[in-house]
């Protein structure tokens, strides 16, 4: 599955009352994280996302994403079991004189699918069920 949100931020806007857009997911794995700026925003266009009050894109929790015409795309490995599976972006721009709409999508998939059963792991079952009984 992969999600796609826009996130528009008015010119001017501050780190202090930044814009923000609810990312509704699904229970999975985050396996990729994309975060796009379009032309024109020169690097002074931020984005971050947070879990709750937790930073997790980018991982460092000064870090900021920002760009100018080129994604930033990446893989990542980050449960989302447990809900609500809910991610929140923020965004600001405090030196731009245009409002800018950065797209943020994420790959989910089914831990299952991106970690199948291995067939050792059937055979030692298999094995401690000879041994041991089921």
């Amino acid at each position: 599955m992969i999600f796609e949100y826009n996130l528009t931020i008015t010119a001017g806007r501050n780190r202090r009352s930044p814009a923000t857009q609810e990312l509704q997911l699904a229970r999975g794995i985050i396996h990729k994280v994309e975060v796009i700026f379009p032309p024109g925003c020169h690097h002074q266009v931020f984005v971050v996302i947070r879990r709750g009050l937790n930073q997790v894109f980018p991982t460092n929790p000064d870090g900021q994403f920002k760009g100018n015409a080129f994604p930033i795309s990446y893989p990542v490995w980050y449960p989302m079991e447990d809900g609500p599976f809910l991610l929140k972006a923020y965004g600001w721009a405090p030196l731009t004189t245009f409002a800018h709409t950065v797209t943020i999508r994420l790959g989910i998939l089914p831990r299952a699918v991106l970690m199948p059963p291995s067939e050792t792991v059937g055979v030692v079952n298999k094995i401690r069920d000879l041994l041991f009984g089921r």
